[in-house]
């Protein structure tokens, strides 16, 4: 990667700390809302649900989702959206060459994928990419940039389950997955496909680095009535769809649904201003990362079947054989036989690592867990 990226500084780095101070930048960092602000919000938000869409309209929005995202992209081209540059800053795991495999889930254009195809050093980076906007998708094909050797670009909603049978991505194969204002324009039942797939492409140890809309931002608060879908999801003129998240909102999509580990979440609550206009415009995201765990931690014992409770892929350390690699099932399987078994093959890095004295403290807390066993 180039220096650019390194002189951004991470988003929280200037506070306003005296209100005659306000025009003085063009943006200030975690800002304060007064209660006074967060009631006025919320009566806007209150006021504008009242009067939802039929359940007939919503199944046209989402019958006529990638049609409607076509029309805009067929329109802007790609002239609409700024290279996400600030992503580097953010996410200096793109830095990392280990990591080899990148996919972004509604990709547009491509204003994330060139910008990690131009700064990255690693000749070895293969960057997937899909949006459910095949006019985008060609987009990104017909990009000067383009290079086929180290981008490949697809077709898929992800928020349906056939689409991603036809994904050019194994299991366990991506380094890092990015979701950068793109959940938000998915129907809310279908950001559990999208999540629950990403987490299966994903390796163990690999990122998602997530950023979208956050409630209360200001693009919600001029939602005019009747345009409100549902809670917190609303149609714009182009009828493409835009939800705004809460923290606790993304922390079940991510952690309880799609068992992945939080690693930050953070609400980004940044006052941006025209100083020539003299203008405040209080803007509200969420950005957060997670990761998908690689360990056995033995805290969930016992771990086969996982308990009605736990996301699709097992108990969220991983103690599940989707996670696990050999010789850490070999060592669950050691530790949860029978007191005699002391030919049990714990395999050759779980013996030679030591694991192999883990038996009786694991079998101990298994028995503290499980009263039954």
């Amino acid at each position: 990667m180039d220096g650019d990226a390194e002189k951004r500084p991470q988003f929280g780095a200037r506070y306003l700390t005296e209100s005659a101070d306000v025009f003085k930048h063009n943006a200030w960092d975690d800002v304060e809302w007064t209660e006074e602000q967060i009631n006025e919000a919320k009566a806007k938000i209150e006021a504008n649900a009242t009067e939802k869409l039929s359940e007939e309209r919503r199944l046209a929005l989402e019958k006529d989702a990638s049609g409607n995202w076509d029309k805009f992209y067929g329109i802007h081209a790609n002239r609409f959206f700024k290279d996400r540059n600030w992503l580097f800053t953010e996410l200096p795991e793109l830095k990392d060459e280990d990591r080899k495999v990148v996919f972004e889930v509604g990709c547009g254009v491509g204003n994330t994928v060139f910008p990690i195809l131009q700064r990255s050093l690693n000749p070895d980076l293969r960057v997937f990419c899909c949006d459910f906007s095949s006019q985008a998708v060609d987009l990104v094909r017909e990009n000067a940039e383009f290079d086929s050797k180290r981008c490949v670009p697809f077709v898929c909603d992800a928020t349906k389950a056939e689409d991603w049978t036809n994904a050019p991505l194994e299991d366990n194969s991506v380094d890092v997955a990015l979701l950068i204002f793109a959940l938000s324009a998915m129907e809310p039942e279908g950001m559990k496909t999208a999540v629950k797939n990403i987490a299966r492409v994903l390796k163990p140890g690999g990122i998602v680095f997530f950023r979208d809309y956050g409630q209360f931002d200001m693009a919600q608060l001029r939602f005019k009535s009747g345009k409100c879908i549902d809670d917190d999801f609303y149609v714009r003129g182009d009828g493409t769809r835009c939800f705004f998240f809460t923290e606790d909102y993304v922390r079940r999509l991510f952690c309880d649904y799609a068992g992945l580990e939080e690693e930050q979440l953070k609400s980004d609550r940044r006052l941006q201003v025209n100083r020539g206009k003299q203008v405040k415009m209080y803007r509200v995201w969420i950005q957060a990362k997670y990761t998908k765990g690689h360990r056995c931690c033995f805290d969930c014992w016992p771990p086969f079947p996982p308990p009605p409770h736990c996301p699709p892929f097992g108990c969220r350390c991983c103690c599940c054989p989707l996670f696990l690699p050999k010789d850490c099932l070999a060592l669950l399987a050691f530790c949860a036989g029978a007191e005699d078994d002391e030919e049990a093959d714990v395999g050759p890095m779980a013996a030679s690592s030591g694991l192999y004295s883990l038996r009786n403290g694991v079998s101990e807390k298994r028995r503290q867990k499980s009263p039954t066993l």
